[in-house]
């Protein structure tokens, strides 16, 4: 397997999946995208990007970001929390997803969790789908949902959002080609 140059998007809610993305061996994390200090919790991130010396970017999107994105030859972009629109149509990227608290079609949006946690809980899940100029709109790639406990609150089901979004990224991961051949518009 070829290995990949991966540029994560996001903040700690699933800074599970940028450890992932650290440890993996056919990986090479080329760039840290996340908020800047004060705002969104980012520790984990950066300490990340720090043991991997991988350089990091903070605020919003702009027009140097896309200049240094398109300049460093990105495979894959992975958004998972991630505060600020990506402009993916502007960028040269081979693959782009973003890692989705819910199982979509249901759920989209920047904030679904008390939605899901209390009102829907079948729809308790992770989803990567390939991003698009359209939030939380491009064709599902992976999908891994879980059971809700009736006990669960948010912090339960943080926690498992924690555990399952590496797991569906580690399925990506494992066969990034099959998944795009194989993608699934959202309903």
């Amino acid at each position: 397997m070829t290995r990949l140059r991966v540029a994560y998007a996001g903040h700690d809610f699933f800074s599970s999946c940028l450890e992932l993305l650290a440890q993996h061996a056919d990986v090479d994390l080329v760039l840290v995208l996340t908020d800047e200090p004060g705002g969104q919790p980012t520790d984990n991130v950066r300490a990340i990007a720090a043991a991997q010396q991988t350089p990091v970017r903070t605020g919003r999107w702009s027009t140097a970001l896309t200049d240094e994105f398109n300049d460093i030859s990105i495979d894959l972009l992975v958004c998972a929390a991630y505060m600020y629109r990506i402009p993916i149509e502007e960028l040269n990227v081979r693959y782009a997803v973003n890692v989705h608290p819910t199982l979509l079609p249901e759920g989209r949006g920047p904030n679904p969790l008390a939605y899901l946690t209390f009102d829907y809980p079948q729809l308790n899940g992770v989803s990567i789908h390939e991003m698009t100029p359209e939030l939380d709109q491009g064709p599902i790639l992976v999908q891994e949902p879980f059971d809700r406990d009736p006990g669960d609150g948010f912090d339960e089901i943080f926690l498992k959002l924690w555990a399952y979004a590496p797991r569906a990224l580690r399925r990506l991961l494992d066969d990034v080609d099959h998944y795009f051949a194989n993608k699934l518009d959202q309903a």
